[in-house]
């Protein structure tokens, strides 16, 4: 990743500016960042038997609650967030670790073994970045480091080997890829409750008017059936917002039981109409509103469920 910087006090008012507006999107599309699969121990076995997920909370609409009971004999399991570098300004979602994670066991908050591993050109170098006194994750905000103080050692180490460089403007900009590896721990017990809490940070897509090759086939709905369902539009001239939500909610697999909650919607009186959608199990489609739902669901083979958001407003300006 090379960038070039020629105004570095530029870049960060502007930087500055899209963290005070959280809600703003910098971006018309993004693929999203999906949250892992939890992947089970290298020992023992483990299956979902229940799984409730709840989309969505008092003040934030794309939090995600989900409570696992599992069953089996595995001592742990472990999520894995792929190694990412600085994904540009501008980007909606530049933490792709998701650092809010938090964890519970058996109704309990429960501590879980974080590692951050940097690499860069195929090698590990998570020791120097932690010895030039940098958090590996310092390139979700902005790529710009500067020398520690009593770290000037390591810092030029990083920079020989091309992990720092300098831009066009003379600042220093890190270079690397930083990832995650989280393991929960499990006690003794045939049975576990697992819960997962986080930030969703779904695939969005901006578009003058519904696609006639959206696929639907994930939420169980027809184009005629999302169109009525959508309700009239209230103008002539309508922009949609359409987010898919992809949630793993299983390991190894689907979960036997799978029941969905969508909270009611926070906020956005800009968009006069909104649908969400997901799969019954029974594989009927389930549709809400602003007022939310609760449903049993269908995941994919994958143990992946899918929820479709659709928003859509009149175009500002137009008749």
């Amino acid at each position: 990743m090379r960038i070039a910087i020629s105004n570095v006090s530029s870049v960060l008012v502007s930087l500055v500016l899209l963290s005070a507006c959280c809600n703003a999107r910098a971006e018309d599309e993004s693929q999203g960042v999906r949250f892992p699969v939890l992947e089970p121990g290298s020992s023992g076995s483990v299956a979902v038997s229940t799984a409730n997920l709840t989309l969505g909370g008092d003040n934030n609409n794309e939090a995600v609650h989900l409570d696992l009971e599992l069953t089996g004999t595995t001592s742990s399991l472990s999520l894995h967030f792929p190694p990412f570098s600085w994904p540009g300004e501008g980007v909606t979602y530049p933490d792709r670790h998701f650092p809010e994670l938090r964890v519970t066991l058996n109704g309990a908050p429960t501590e879980v073994a974080s590692r951050t591993v940097a690499m860069f050109g195929g090698a590990d170098i998570t020791a120097e970045v932690n010895a030039a006194g940098f958090d590996p994750f310092v390139i979700a905000s902005q790529p710009i480091v500067e020398p520690q103080r009593g770290a000037e050692a390591a810092f030029t180490q990083l920079q020989k080997r091309g992990a720092i460089e300098a831009s066009e403007g003379g600042a220093y900009l890190a270079n690397w890829t930083a990832g995650r590896d989280v393991t929960i721990s499990f006690g003794q017990g045939a049975v576990q409750r697992l819960g997962l809490n986080y930030n969703a940070r779904p695939a969005f897509h901006t578009m003058s008017e519904l696609d006639a090759d959206l696929s639907l086939d994930d939420y169980c709905i027809t184009r005629d059936g999302l169109i009525s369902a959508l309700g009239k539009p209230t103008s002539k001239n309508i922009f949609y917002v359409t987010e898919n939500y992809a949630i793993p909610v299983g390991v190894s697999g689907a979960p036997r039981e799978l029941h969905v909650t969508l909270a009611p919607w926070v906020g956005d009186p800009d968009f006069p109409q909104l649908l969400r959608v997901f799969c019954s199990a029974d594989r009927k489609p389930v549709i809400a509103g602003r007022s939310g739902i609760s449903h049993d669901a269908a995941a994919g083979a994958d143990g992946i469920v899918q929820v479709l958001m659709i928003r859509g407003a009149p175009v500002p300006g137009g008749p």
